[in-house]
């Protein structure tokens, strides 16, 4: 069956784009009563009188954001050096427990411990100051909002206290349409403005567009089967390298930075080290939405060449290699104690902050998880020779990101990491000739 493949290099968009903001930087914020505040000598506050004699910065955050956790040190060091100028407050949609188990699972590693005022299971909060990526900070002064930012700085914090101007850019988030990619094809998201002259859709297709700011900067993909025997893929604001990541690795298996060969300066696929607003203009420019629908079991072969025709300046292989890398072995037989007794094909997986349990999983998954979250950053891909190949159930508790830590995790089910010569496939990206 023929696949019929659409690059559309704009989107003509009737949703439209708008800021999410009730209220403005310079705006009077309400006298709302704020309450349920722990791990503070005050367990509620009015917000504009509380800030008639102080600096209040709302640090609105999330245990599984990265970012959120490096800087509560930060926050801790600023409300130890401001004392009674200044109170920082941290603020977040997770329930209690589920922070309090994270901060157990620090204290465990020997981590930090943010000992600032918490708000959780937070609503109010959110809805006053409506944002969609953390860390989001709103700082209050004498009733007034006076900055929203990504970071919060010694600099700035002075600034404020003064009454001098902060030199700081505002924090702008954006509105986003509702979008399932398990759900709704992008084709059919697309179709009104895109294909209204066409009467039915196409059986078997794959498009490629730019970056569509309506479905918001945070990238990803998803794969499902209908019960006709089509697959989809859809892709949806993700940059070159992501999707080569995916077309190569198949949905199989996850290709870390560490078995990638990046052979060209081409932005296309460049590494920028930048996050937050810094990062927006280079998001808009350098990122892609995909989709492909077909019967065909080449799917991810078509998604190949739909890349290499679209982008015809970068080329991908993958190759052979034998490398350093940390290698998953199976010590004795205490894995079978594990086995699942779940007849269906499909693996469960849950991070509450302090567990990863993982339920009727292969040891491509384990693979994935090690490789895709443990050791997520670290410069030795993760390679599987324990041979296993039945379906079981693990949970990875109080662990650390280490090899020594995550040994002893692994321990009971007769697993071992070792870091070690091994062979593996590499994925290599050049500029075309």
């Amino acid at each position: 069956m023929a696949t019929v493949f659409i690059v559309l290099l704009s989107i003509p968009c009737a949703w439209g784009q708008k800021q999410l903001r009730n209220v403005f930087v310079g705006d009077t914020v309400p006298n709302v009563k704020i309450e349920n505040i722990k791990d503070a000598d005050f367990s509620s506050m009015n917000l504009a009188d509380f800030t008639k004699d102080k600096l209040l910065i709302l640090d609105f955050w999330a245990t599984w954001c990265a970012p959120c956790v490096y800087y509560l040190p930060k926050m801790d060091s600023i409300q130890r050096e401001f004392g009674n100028r200044v109170q920082v407050v941290t603020v977040t949609r997770q329930s209690e427990k589920t922070v309090r188990d994270f901060f157990k699972l620090q204290e465990q590693r020997e981590a930090h411990v943010s000992p600032l005022p918490k708000i959780f299971d937070d609503k109010a909060l959110q809805e006053l100051f409506p944002h969609n990526t953390v860390p989001h900070y709103v700082w209050i002064k004498d009733g007034k909002v006076v900055v929203i930012s990504e970071e919060v700085t010694r600099k700035g914090v002075e600034a404020v206290l003064k009454g001098e101007t902060v030199g700081t850019v505002t924090k702008t988030d954006f509105s986003k349409i509702e979008y399932d990619r398990y759900r709704t094809p992008l084709m059919d998201l697309i179709h009104g403005p895109i294909l209204q002259q066409n009467k039915r859709k196409p059986f078997s297709y794959s498009l490629m567009t730019r970056f569509i700011s309506e479905l918001g900067y945070s990238g990803g993909y998803s794969s499902i089967q209908d019960s006709l025997g089509y697959s989809r893929i859809t892709a949806t604001n993700l940059n070159l390298l992501s999707l080569l990541k995916v077309a190569y690795g198949e949905m199989r298996t996850f290709i870390s930075d560490a078995a990638i060969d990046i052979n060209t300066t081409d932005s296309l696929v460049r590494k920028f080290n930048v996050s937050g607003m810094a990062a927006i203009p280079i998001v808009e420019k350098l990122s892609f939405c995909y989709e492909i629908l077909t019967k065909d079991s080449l799917i991810f072969q078509k998604m190949r060449d739909d890349l290499k025709y679209a982008v015809p300046e970068i080329t991908a292989k993958l190759v052979d290699a034998v490398d350093t890398c940390i290698v998953m072995e199976k010590i004795n037989d205490k894995i079978y104690d594990f086995v699942s007794n779940n007849p269906v094909n499909e693996s469960e997986y849950n991070n509450n902050g302090s567990c990863i349990n993982n339920k009727n999983i292969t040891m491509k998954s384990l693979r994935t998880t090690l490789e895709g979250f443990i050791f997520r950053y670290s410069k030795y891909p993760v390679v599987d020779e324990t041979g296993f190949t039945k379906r079981f159930n693990l949970e990875i508790c109080d662990y650390k990101p280490t090899i020594e830590g995550m040994n002893k995790v692994l321990e009971p089910y007769g697993l071992r990491l070792t870091k070690k010569l091994a062979g593996h496939k590499r994925l290599v990206i050049d500029k075309s000739p």
